[in-house]
């Protein structure tokens, strides 16, 4: 049944179905939550969420960006032997690499679990680490299907994965086995898609091992292992310290409140998806600046809008489906909406910098906003908590967009709509502080509604959004 369904898009193009796969993927957190918070205690969705985003960091490190080098090398590789030659050597590097880390991963969870006072069952604490470990010898497969362009099988795989997901949660935790049953459910299934596109990818590829591979992939793999822990630090890492500053009943409604401050990185998605791969060769063209600006309008536009809705619609979903020990997600979700929204309008004003010849600077400012996060978590979560993180996080986004502003500024000397994007979200913060908390949900719900209206109206009076005009732009493009 679910070949039939993948079937039905096998005529679609490539790009179309590689963004369903990723809707579909980034899609699955937020269908999940509602499951998880009905049966799950917020301590216990503390501790599940704790666990998984120190899973997380296992999979960055033994991961070392291995797909991106995989279609770095293998995509400029001079014939077809080739290419399957150095894709065999990486798969064989990070086979060893998930061995070698599994082993320490099992030596050490116990102490893993104690430094960030993860309060779990520790055999599966560490399925879920064992799981982690094996992360690269499913996105290598993956990533040479995208280098296959084999989008058809890519989108199979994650709707097969996505499924199997959803229906290991609803049965582990219908049937009583709470936040370890979940963590042991991510690491078989991490285990059986390993050996799903292990066992296929041999038949495409060989195993190789290379001593000169390895070699290769730590001189290129060190710096991208870098800027993923950069970002890392940037975000998931507050869970790891907040786990020994706060209660985990905390922590899980910080951990609820963050997945619900992420729906405006899925709203912004589809925009990043056309716009990325283009924006640094459009500042080569006449109307480039121009473009850039309206994009970025557009963009804010998107994010405000999302904001606005997360903020005043979500509240209302959580004190009519959750139980009372989530309603403090309600008092979180404003300032990691803020949060997240400042990451993101951070990552639109990169591309300055991203122009140089060298992606130094890039690393520097992630690497100096993300030293400040943590000093930031070190120091403000034993004062303030919760609070803490978020203070230590949003001075880090504010960082960056004030490093990638003045470091863009001379390959990039774009003009941003900041007048338009400043009122906009001064409605928007307007909107939500005063919204009539203690009324009905239609009452809130016609707030929500009419102040989305007044926005919309805003951002095209202002022209944060010339929405007709840049319909031309792309058109012409």
């Amino acid at each position: 049944m679910i070949g039939k369904i993948a079937a039905r898009f096998s005529s679609l193009p490539s790009a179309v179905l590689y963004a369903l796969s990723a809707a579909i993927e980034k899609s699955f957190s937020f269908i999940t939550i509602p499951l998880m918070a009905a049966f799950l205690s917020p301590a216990e969705y503390g501790n599940y969420d704790i666990a998984v985003v120190a899973a997380d960091l296992v999979v960055l490190i033994v991961g070392l960006g291995m797909a991106e080098q995989l279609i770095r090398f293998a995509s400029t590789a001079g014939s077809d032997i080739e290419k399957r030659r150095i894709a065999g050597e990486i798969m064989g590097c990070a086979v060893v690499a998930a061995g070698l880390f599994m082993a320490f991963v099992i030596a050490i969870s116990g102490y893993y679990a104690n430094l960030i006072n993860l309060q779990i069952d520790i055999v599966a604490f560490r399925i879920v680490l064992c799981g982690a470990c094996l992360s690269a010898l499913i996105e290598l497969p993956l990533a040479w299907l995208r280098l296959q362009d084999d989008a058809y099988d890519f989108l199979r795989f994650v709707l097969v994965r996505t499924l199997c997901q959803v229906s290991a949660i609803v049965f582990v935790l219908s049937s009583g086995y709470g936040a370890a049953g979940l963590l042991v459910a991510n690491g078989v299934i991490m285990g059986a898609s390993t050996l799903w596109l292990v066992s296929q990818q041999i038949g495409k590829t060989p195993i190789l091992f290379s001593y000169q591979r390895y070699r290769q992939l730590l001189q290129y793999g060190l710096p991208v292992l870098g800027a993923m822990l950069c970002m890392y630090a940037l975000g998931n890492a507050s869970r790891l310290f907040l786990g020994n500053g706060v209660s985990a009943e905390e922590v899980g409604n910080f951990g609820l409140a963050t997945r619900f401050a992420m729906i405006l990185a899925f709203a912004l998605y589809p925009l990043e998806l056309w716009w990325l791969p283009k924006r640094i060769a459009a500042l080569k063209s006449p109307e480039g600046l121009e473009l850039s600006a309206r994009i970025f309008g557009v963009g804010a536009g998107l994010l405000l809008l999302a904001a606005a809705a997360v903020c005043l619609l979500i509240p209302i979903f959580i004190e009519e489906l959750f139980s009372s020990g989530y309603t403090d997600a309600i008092k979180f979700l404003p300032w990691l909406t803020l949060i997240v929204g400042l990451g993101a309008i951070a990552g639109m004003l990169e591309v300055g910098s991203y122009a140089r010849e060298y992606g130094y600077r890039v690393m520097a400012i992630d690497f100096v906003a993300a030293s400040a996060a943590v000093i930031g978590f070190v120091v403000l979560i034993p004062l303030w908590g919760v609070y803490g993180a978020m203070v230590a996080m949003g001075i880090a986004q504010i960082l960056r967009i004030g490093g990638y502003l003045r470091d863009g500024s001379e390959l990039a000397p774009i003009n941003y709509p900041w007048r338009s994007c400043l009122f906009c979200f001064a409605l928007v913060a307007s909107a939500i502080a005063l919204v009539p908390a203690e009324a009905s949900a239609v009452v809130r719900l016609g707030w929500a509604f009419g102040s989305c209206v007044v926005l919309l109206v805003a951002m095209f009076s202002t022209a944060l959004v010339d929405w007709p005009l840049q319909l031309d732009l792309l058109r012409e493009d």
